[in-house]
């Protein structure tokens, strides 16, 4: 079996981890199915990996910000609230979450961070941004 060969197949993930699995195998004389089952792994890591690029690129969402450099004072926003709503746990009661102001009133900022820094969103909740308020939290 070669790199190459792996690669040919579109298995980046197998062949990333192919000469580390062998020395591996070969210091340990680890089973065949050993092997294969760790090969496995890593291609399932690299697939998942690559998805969730995908799905970051594809989401558009913007250069990475957190609530360090973010203004509240600027923005008109409660902090304590969106500081509870970073912690997500509304997803755990859930609840929506509406975040609604004009233009450059940080909304996509405030709503962008919580997926970023976290995989517990995903496929669970989505963030709707609409124009012409201050920061809300409705129940669902």
């Amino acid at each position: 079996m070669s790199i190459d060969g792996l690669k040919s197949l579109s298995l980046h993930g197998m062949a990333s981890a192919w000469p580390e699995i062998l020395g591996t195998a070969r210091m340990k004389t680890l089973d065949h199915e050993v092997v294969l089952h760790q090969l496995i792994k890593s291609e399932t890591a690299q697939r998942e990996v690559r998805s969730m690029a995908y799905q970051m690129k594809a989401a558009r969402f913007p250069a990475h910000r957190d609530l360090v450099g973010f203004e509240f004072e600027q923005a008109h926003v409660d902090e304590a609230l969106v500081k509870q709503l970073h912690d997500l746990q509304f997803i755990d009661t859930a609840q929506n979450v509406v975040f609604v102001g004009g233009p450059g009133t940080g909304k996509t900022h405030l709503g962008n961070k919580p997926w970023h820094s976290s995989g517990k969103g995903q496929g669970q909740a989505s963030s709707l941004l609409l124009n012409g308020g201050a920061c809300k939290c409705a129940g669902a």
